[in-house]
Parts: structure tokens; C-alpha cells; sequence
């Protein structure tokens, strides 16, 4: 792992949502509370476990009880030397996927959710047109991208969830980063991206 002040998972905290892979999810994370000063996650389309907990009402106290040191954000935040964090993990809806909501109204109900004043904003897709091609066809949330671009200090976007499309690139002083380390066959092939804001 690279050296930093704050370590960022950007979800897919597990491969099939199972109580066990988010256990051992949350060992390793709660682990690099030793190297840096905060850990950051939020959930992803695999962590149907959390999506569970967060539907039958149980959130707080997995938060509390299971993330130790970790900070878990879903449509929350964490303010760390004057940056304020956001987490979202919702994602257009493909398939039977967790935390996946339908595009349009539905899923900018959550996007309504991010602060003005958010720094640093984690999500676990992308917005429309920026590092989410899946062959020809770009699949990032058109209303993502309608929310964010109005930010008042945003240093940086980051995010995972498309495995064929990492990178970055910056867009009106925003570093929108695609910070997945697994290819399409969910082996890691990428070693994890370092931004300074």
C-alpha cells in the first residue's frame, strides 16, 4: 500500500455480499488504521450484506459495532482537517445488483444528499462521461454528473465500480479518479491511486 493520511475504498467491500467477506473486509481496513490516520469506505453493487442491514434498519449498529476505526459512510460524511468527505453508494440500476436505483428521479434523490461544501465526494459509480466507458457505450449517472458539476470546492471525485475504465482526469480543477484495482475478471491488476489535494 502506498503511504498517504487517508485511506479510501470506494465499495465492493466484498465479491457476493456474504457476512464473512465483509468481516474479513473490515479486518483488513480496520488493519490500516495502523498506517494511515483515517480510513474511509462505502458499499458497493456486491455488498448486498450492507444494503441488508441499511433496509432492515440495523445500519447504525453495524456502523458501531463491526467498523471499528473505519469510517462507513452511506449518504454521509466525515469532516478530517477542514476536508469534508461524502459517501454515496448507489448506483444506476443493471441487474439485481445492491444499492442500485433507477435512473432519474429516483437515484437524484441521493445526489440531492451531497453537501455543497464537499471536498472530497466518494461514489461507487461514475458520473456520465468521465471514465465509464464498458466497450462503446458509456454508463455513468447522467444525474451524478448534473449534481456535482455545480460543487463549490470540490478537490476530488473518486470512485471504482466500472472495472474496465480506470484512470483519471480533471475537469474544472476536479481530480475524478476511477480507483479500481480489479479487471473485468475481478483479479487485481492495478495498484491503488494516490491523489494530493
Amino acid at each position: 500500500m502506498p503511504e498517504g493520511d487517508v485511506l479510501v475504498h470506494a465499495g465492493d467491500l466484498t465479491s457476493s455480499g456474504k457476512l464473512e467477506q465483509l468481516r474479513s473486509a473490515v479486518d483488513w481496513l480496520n488493519e490500516q488504521t495502523k498506517n494511515y490516520e483515517h480510513v474511509i469506505c462505502i458499499a458497493g453493487n456486491h455488498d448486498w450484506i450492507l444494503e441488508a442491514f441499511y433496509k432492515e434498519g440495523f445500519e447504525k449498529e453495524v456502523r458501531e459495532g463491526t467498523f471499528g476505526k473505519v469510517h462507513y459512510l452511506r449518504d454521509s460524511g466525515v469532516t478530517i482537517e477542514g476536508k469534508h468527505f461524502h459517501g454515496s453508494p448507489w448506483t444506476p440500476r443493471f441487474c439485481d445488483w445492491a444499492f442500485n436505483a433507477d435512473r432519474g428521479l429516483v437515484i437524484k434523490r441521493w445526489w440531492d444528499m451531497i453537501p455543497m461544501y464537499t471536498n472530497v465526494l466518494i461514489t461507487h459509480g461514475p458520473p456520465a462521461g468521465i471514465l465509464d466507458w464498458v466497450g462503446k457505450e458509456r454508463v455513468g449517472c447522467e444525474e451524478l454528473r448534473y449534481a456535482t458539476q455545480f460543487s463549490l470546492s470540490r478537490d476530488a471525485h473518486i470512485f471504482g465500480h466500472i472495472h474496465c475504465a480506470p484512470g483519471w482526469e480533471i475537469h474544472e480543477g476536479t481530480t475524478y479518479t476511477n480507483a479500481s484495482v480489479l479487471n473485468d475478471q475481478y483479479k487485481i491488476v492495478r495498484a491503488p491511486t494516490v491523489i494530493e489535494i
